[in-house]
């Protein structure tokens, strides 16, 4: 058994060296050293990421987005596939850059840390609405924090969807609901700053044309943290 790409070429994938890193509903993850190994375990296409949106996101260089290599089959060999007339479209998983969580607390952080990351995304978030993307299952769960900003790592709930504005406004609307998570997971009891509290910071405008960022940067004002706009409140 190989891991093969769509043209037939042999993915230099170490499975002996796999590092476990979780499980999902869907899926298994492994890393191999600077790469991230997503095998899909159930015979179904429910739950992946689609070949035509794995290929749009393939293209686009984001450091908030993460970086795809290619797709495979685990097959004996690239003749496999058409011997057991699979659809091409069901792959096995795919390959991407390995991305490090590191300590980060957005509400201790500069407030430019937030409010980059925040105006970074928007844009992301308004170029898939362009592009006919929508960007589902924007949670906590699924974005990485590090010092480099936030990456959104697991975008198999992506789908195309036409209506470009309907797309801008679930767009901004899930964004505004990974920034929750995100400032909600940073809660540090000891500030006696509540969940509700937090929440409310980030209740924004999300109508398609709106900048979340502005928003922000309105609320929280000369705040050298985000932390400071519940000290001092």
């Amino acid at each position: 058994m190989g891991y093969y790409n769509r043209t037939g070429n042999k993915l230099n994938i170490r499975e002996n060296n796999f590092i476990y890193l979780g499980s999902g509903y869907q899926a298994e993850v492994f890393r191999d050293g600077t790469k991230a190994i997503k095998k899909y375990y159930k015979n179904t296409d429910s739950g992946r990421i689609s070949l035509s949106v794995f290929d749009y996101l393939k293209d686009i260089s984001n450091p908030h987005l993460i970086q795809f290599e290619d797709v495979f089959w685990e097959i004996d060999s690239p003749f496999s596939l058409l011997q057991t007339k699979r659809d091409p479209s069901c792959f096995d998983g795919y390959v991407s850059k390995y991305y490090q969580e590191e300590p980060i607390n957005v509400l201790l952080a500069p407030t430019d840390y937030l409010l980059d990351n925040v105006r970074q995304l928007d844009c992301l978030m308004e170029r898939f609405a362009n592009d006919g993307i929508q960007a589902r299952d924007l949670s906590r769960s699924n974005a990485i924090l590090s010092s480099d900003g936030i990456v959104l790592i697991d975008p198999d709930e992506f789908c195309e969807a036409e209506d470009k504005i309907a797309n801008a406004y679930d767009n901004k609307r899930r964004l505004v609901g990974l920034l929750k998570d995100v400032c909600r997971f940073s809660v540090l009891p000891q500030f006696g700053i509540t969940l509700k509290e937090v929440s409310n910071l980030m209740n924004v405008e999300t109508h398609y044309d709106t900048d979340i960022a502005y928003q922000l940067s309105k609320k929280l004002g000369a705040s050298s943290r985000p932390i400071d706009y519940f000290l001092h409140r």
